[in-house]
């Protein structure tokens, strides 16, 4: 909590702070704390080899959840074996739907394993070509200048939030 006074004191100089209005802010401060105590515990899970669910649990899961909870009236995101009407009856590790429609996937999320998230973004030419754009490739820290590096890439995973609310803007 100490941290988050001192950053606030200096950034925000006495006004009111609206989480909302400094998401990306309240983000950072939440992944870093969580990669912190990670990084600290007696047995850090991201030194040891993950598997696909264990992955998302420690890491997947977490980072997107926090990512979009502040336009959570925007994105649905549901969990663990969903399918989607528009890729038939293969079962995907997520799926975000936008929330004025309920019917079109913006996001499709599988997960892989390991330590290495992969954000990318696919737009629609048409019925038959799409474009694949890769945003970042995310190692999840397993030490403190892990962590300086995928701070780094931050910038990078909030243009990515914001391709996604683009398409769903594109679809609503």
């Amino acid at each position: 909590m100490q941290l988050r006074v001192i950053i606030r004191k200096d950034f925000l100089e006495g006004e009111a702070f609206d989480s909302i209005l400094y998401a990306d802010l309240i983000f950072v401060e939440n992944v870093t704390h969580y990669f912190l105590d990670l990084i600290q515990s007696p047995r850090n899970p991201m030194q040891h080899k993950l598997l696909e669910r264990s992955a998302a649990i420690h890491a997947s899961i977490f980072i997107l959840n926090t990512l979009f909870v502040s336009v959570n009236d925007k994105i649905d995101l549901q969990w663990i074996e969903r399918q989607a009407t528009e890729t038939g009856p293969r079962k995907w590790d997520s799926i975000a739907f936008t929330r004025s429609k309920n019917a079109l996937d913006a996001v499709l999320i599988e997960f892989s394993g390991d330590r290495h998230l992969l954000f990318e973004g696919v737009k629609s030419l048409n019925d038959q070509l799409h474009l694949k754009k890769k945003y970042a490739d995310i190692l999840c820290p397993a030490t403190p200048s892990e962590l300086k590096e995928c701070a780094k890439l931050l910038p990078v995973l909030f243009a990515w939030k914001q391709a996604v609310l683009d398409v769903i803007t594109d679809l609503t």
